[in-house]
C-alpha cells in the first residue's frame, strides 16, 4: 500500500514538472512572437518593398513558435496588411521574392552568416536567437541571469538593409549594441593575432636561417663527397682497366696452353701412327723374306734330285761326257750360288732401305718434337714473366684497395649524420607519396571506366576535380537490365580519408545494385545507410562519417527515371526551365532525426537534361569579394548553356570555375554530372 502511494506521488510530481516545463516553453515562444510583432511595428520598410501581404519567414523546427506566429497572423495586421507566415526547411528555399522578416531559430545559427550574405541589402529584417557574433546581428533575442527574455539591437546592420528604426524600439526592454566596444574587441583580437603571427614569423625566420646554415654545410659536405667519389671512381676505373688487361693476358695464356696441348696430342698421335705403320711394314717384309727362302730351298732340292738323275743317265750313256757334266755341274752350282747371293743382296738392300726410311721419319719426328718442346719452354718462360707481372699488379691493387678503404672509412664517419637525417626525410616523404599515389591508383580503378559509360549513355559529361590527389567525391555508373544507374556522391572529408570512404561507397553500391539486384532508388540509399552505420558503429560513437548522394535510375525503354537523394538535389532542364527535386535532409550515416529516403518517379522526355552534383562547385570561394559561387549562380550557368553539346558544357563549367577561383585555393572536391535524354 505504501509503495502504491509513493508511485502515485512520484507520478503526480513528474506530471506537474512536465506540464510546467511545457507551459514555460509555450510561454517563452509566445513572448518571442509578441516581441517579433512589436519589432515590426517599430521598423519602416522602403515603399514598394512590401506587397499586398506582409510576409514573415520562420527558419526552424520549433512547433510552438510556428503555431504562435500563425495564431497572431490570423488575429492581427501589420501596416494595415494581412500577414502570411512561411516556414523554411533549408537555406535554398529562402529565395526571391524574399520575406519582409526572417526569424531564424538558435538551432540553425551555424547557417546564419550564409543567410545574412544572401539577404544583404535586400530590405529584409533578420531576427536571430542567442547568436554570439554581434557583427551579423540586426535584432537578437538574449536572456539575463534569471533567464528572462530580452533583446539587443545593431543599428548599423539594420540601416544597411535600407530599414528605418523608431526610437521607441528600445523602450520594449532591449539594449543597443555598442559598436565602439565591438570594434575595440575586434581590434584586441586582431592585435593578439598580429602578435601571434609576428612570433610565428620570427620562429619561421629562425628555422629558415637554421635550414640555410644546414644547407650550406650539406653543400660543402656534398662537394667533398663528390671530390672523393671522383677520386674513388678514377681508382676504380684504373683497377677495372688493369683487371681487364690481366683477364685478357690470362685468356691468351690459357689459349696458348690449350693450343700447345692440342699440338702435343697431335704429335703423339702422329708418332704412334707412324710406329704402328712401320711395325706393320716390318712384319709384312719378314713374312715375305721367309716365304722366299722356303721357295728357294724347295727349288734347290728339286734341282739336286734332277741333277742326280741326269748324272746317272749321262754316266750310263756317255762316259765321255763325264767331264762335260762335271763342268756343267760346277757351272750350275756357281749359278745357284750367284742367285742365292743375288736374293740375299736384294733382301739386305730392301731391309736397309726400310731402315733408312724409318730412321729418316724418326729423325724428322724427333726434330718436330724438339721444336715443340722449345716452343713450350719459351711459352713457359712467357707465362712465368706474366705471372710475375700479375703479382706486381695484385700488390698495386691491394695497396689501392687499402687506400680506398681508409678514404671510405673517413667519408662514412662524416656522412653518417647527414645520411641518417636525409634517409629519415626521404623515407617519410616516399612513404607518404607512395601511399597517396597507391590510394589514387586504387580509387581510379574503382571509378567507372568511360568506355563502359559510352555503351550505356550517348550524351553526357563528368566534371571531376579532386582537391588533392585522392578525392572524397566520386561518381558511379552501372547498368542492370534496362536500368542505367547514375550516382554523384560526396564523402566526409577529402584527401586520403575521403578516398577510403569513396572506396567503401563504391563497394556498397556494387553489393546492393549488382549482387542484391536492388533497382529502387530509395531502397538503395536505405541499404547504404545500414551498411555505413554497421561499418562505423555509429549508434555507439555517433560520429559524422558518411556521405551525401544523388542517385538516379533511368529505364532506357520507358524513360521513367527514379531519383533519391541524401542532401544532394536533382536538377532537370526542360523547355528552357529548371525543375528542382529536393533531397531528403538526411546523410548516408548516423543522424539524430532519421527520415526515410523519398523515391521520386519522373517521366523523362526527349532532350531533357538532368544534373546531379556535390556541393564543391557552389561552395567554392572566389570572385571580387571572395564569396561562395552559390547554388543560384550554378543553376543560372547550367540554364544559359544547356542547349550546347555536353562536352562544350563541361568546358564552360571548368573555365568558369577556374575564373571564379582565380588564385584562391580549391576548398573541396568537385563532381558534377550531366546527362541528356
Amino acid at each position: 500500500m505504501k509503495n502504491f502511494i509513493i508511485i502515485i506521488i512520484t507520478i503526480f510530481y513528474l506530471s506537474t514538472f512536465f506540464i510546467s516545463k511545457i507551459y514555460s516553453q509555450n510561454e517563452d515562444s509566445n513572448l518571442k512572437v509578441a516581441y517579433i510583432f512589436n519589432f515590426v511595428k517599430n521598423i519602416s520598410w522602403q515603399s514598394g518593398s512590401v506587397g499586398k501581404t506582409f510576409i514573415i519567414g520562420y527558419y526552424g523546427d520549433n512547433k510552438n513558435i510556428f503555431k504562435s506566429l500563425n495564431n497572431l497572423s490570423n488575429s492581427k495586421k501589420i501596416k494595415n496588411k494581412k500577414i502570411k507566415i512561411i516556414r523554411h526547411k533549408n537555406l535554398s528555399s529562402i529565395d526571391l521574392p524574399f520575406p519582409n522578416v526572417i526569424f531564424i531559430d538558435y538551432k540553425n545559427n551555424d547557417e546564419l552568416i550564409d543567410l545574412y550574405r544572401k539577404i544583404y541589402s535586400k530590405n529584409v529584417l533578420l531576427i536571430t536567437d542567442h547568436f554570439e557574433n554581434q557583427k551579423f546581428v540586426m535584432l537578437n533575442f538574449t536572456s539575463d541571469d534569471k533567464k528572462n527574455v530580452s533583446f539587443e539591437i545593431n543599428k548599423k546592420t539594420i540601416l544597411e538593409q535600407n530599414l528605418k528604426i523608431s526610437p521607441e524600439l528600445l523602450l520594449l526592454g532591449g539594449s543597443e549594441i555598442d559598436l565602439i566596444e565591438l570594434y575595440k574587441k575586434q581590434e584586441k583580437e586582431l592585435d593578439k593575432e598580429k602578435k601571434h603571427a609576428e612570433e610565428q614569423k620570427k620562429e619561421i625566420e629562425n628555422q629558415r636561417k637554421k635550414l640555410e646554415s644546414q644547407k650550406k654545410e650539406l653543400e660543402e659536405k656534398k662537394k667533398e663527397l663528390e671530390i672523393r667519389k671522383k677520386e674513388i671512381s678514377d681508382l676504380n676505373k684504373e683497377i677495372i682497366l688493369k683487371k681487364q688487361l690481366l683477364k685478357k693476358q690470362e685468356e691468351d695464356l690459357n689459349q696458348s696452353i690449350i693450343k700447345i696441348e692440342e699440338q702435343k696430342e697431335i704429335f703423339i698421335d702422329e708418332i704412334n701412327k707412324t710406329k704402328k705403320q712401320q711395325q706393320k711394314i716390318m712384319k709384312k717384309q719378314r713374312i715375305e723374306v721367309k716365304n722366299s727362302k722356303q721357295k728357294l730351298l724347295e727349288l734347290d732340292k728339286e734341282i739336286k734330285e734332277k741333277q742326280k738323275l741326269l748324272n746317272k743317265k749321262q754316266n750310263e750313256i756317255k762316259q765321255n761326257e763325264i767331264k762335260i757334266n762335271e763342268k756343267e755341274k760346277q757351272l750350275e752350282q756357281k749359278n745357284i750360288k750367284i742367285n742365292e747371293q743375288k736374293t740375299l743382296l736384294f733382301t739386305v738392300f730392301f731391309v736397309l732401305l726400310i731402315i733408312i726410311s724409318l730412321s729418316f721419319l724418326l729423325v724428322k719426328s724427333y726434330r718436330s718434337v724438339k721444336k715443340a718442346k722449345q716452343k713450350i719452354e719459351i711459352q713457359k718462360i712467357e707465362v712465368q714473366e706474366k705471372n710475375e707481372e700479375l703479382v706486381v699488379a695484385d700488390e698495386e691493387l691491394r695497396q689501392n684497395n687499402e687506400k680506398l678503404i681508409m678514404l671510405n672509412k673517413n667519408s662514412e664517419k662524416q656522412n653518417r649524420v647527414i645520411k641518417k637525417s636525409k634517409e629519415k626525410i626521404e623515407e617519410a616523404h616516399k612513404n607518404i607519396t607512395d601511399s597517396i599515389n597507391y590510394a589514387k591508383t586504387i580509387q581510379e580503378a574503382l571509378l567507372t571506366n568511360e568506355i563502359r559509360i559510352r555503351k550505356w549513355l550517348k550524351e553526357y559529361f563528368i566534371l571531376f576535380k579532386p582537391k588533392e590527389k585522392v578525392s572524397g567525391d566520386f561518381y558511379y555508373f552501372n547498368k542492370i537490365g534496362d536500368n542505367v544507374i547514375v550516382v554523384a556522391a560526396d564523402c566526409t572529408g577529402h584527401g586520403v580519408p575521403g578516398g577510403f570512404l569513396t572506396m567503401l561507397g563504391i563497394t556498397f553500391l556494387n553489393r546492393i545494385i549488382v549482387h542484391q539486384k536492388v533497382v529502387i532508388a530509395s531502397e538503395v540509399l536505405e541499404k547504404m545507410r545500414e551498411n555505413v552505420k554497421e561499418i562505423f558503429n555509429t549508434f555507439i560513437n555517433k560520429n559524422a562519417n558518411g556521405l551525401d548522394i544523388a542517385l538516379c535510375i533511368l529505364n532506357t525503354k520507358t524513360n521513367i527515371m527514379q531519383y533519391a537523394g541524401a542532401y544532394n538535389p536533382l536538377l532537370i532542364i526542360r523547355n528552357n526551365k529548371i525543375i528542382q527535386y529536393k533531397a531528403t535532409k538526411n546523410p548516408i550515416g548516423y543522424f539524430v532525426r532519421e527520415k526515410k529516403f523519398e523515391n521520386n518517379e519522373i517521366q523523362m522526355k526527349k532532350n531533357d537534361i538532368f544534373y546531379i552534383f556535390s556541393d564543391g562547385y557552389q561552395d567554392q570561394f572566389g570572385g571580387k569579394y571572395l564569396k561562395k559561387f552559390k547554388s543560384s549562380n550554378l543553376r543560372n550557368l547550367l540554364l544559359e548553356n544547356h542547349k550546347l553539346p555536353m562536352k562544350k558544357q563541361k568546358e564552360i563549367l571548368d573555365k568558369k570555375l577556374s575564373e571564379w577561383k582565380g588564385e584562391t585555393e580549391q576548398i573541396d572536391d568537385i563532381v558534377l554530372i550531366g546527362v541528356k535524354i
